[in-house]
């Protein structure tokens, strides 16, 4: 029942047509738009091959937005990550494999010794890539980790 000015109760059906129909449960907004996001969960390959261009073209095929105030935004967190541990493991790799080395070189205070060991290091990088392909694996930064303690175990072995 519905209060009205003049006191009376009044039933909402009188006032209002109600229907039940299927909406969002929630309307989020941003910017005072509403805002729907949609997310995926990537499956069988490597984020950084799904985040690039194919993917906006695939979208901008499959995907007809009606015109005006409808846009899409393309947010790439997870992407960003990917690249910025990409860029330190290009500065821990090489650092990585210079401190081995100099490990194995004050172990045996010979050059050509120590470059004999350390040859190993790139034939156990080459069979963990082959490995990864073999296993139908992207190659990842967390095969990547996986080489560099690889690298460190094999010259341990050795010392």
């Amino acid at each position: 029942m519905v209060p009205t000015a003049a006191g009376e109760r009044l039933p909402l059906s009188r006032l209002a047509d109600i229907k039940w129909v299927e909406g969002p449960a929630t309307i989020t907004r941003e910017m005072g738009q509403r805002r729907i996001v949609v997310s995926t969960n990537v499956r069988g390959r490597d984020i950084g091959s799904f985040c690039g261009p194919r993917l906006k073209k695939q979208l901008k095929e499959n995907l007809a937005l009606p015109p005006g105030r409808y846009f899409l935004r393309i947010r790439r967190a997870v992407l960003s990550h990917l690249q910025r541990a990409r860029t330190r493991l290009m500065f821990v790799v090489p650092l990585a494999a210079v401190l081995i080395f100099g490990l194995l070189y004050a172990t045996y205070q010979n050059v050509v010794d120590a470059l004999r060991v350390f040859t190993g290091v790139p034939f156990g990088w080459v069979g963990g890539i082959f490995a990864c392909g073999c296993r139908d694996m992207p190659f990842s930064i967390s095969a990547a980790i996986g080489l560099l303690a690889l690298s460190g175990e094999r010259a341990r072995n050795i010392f």
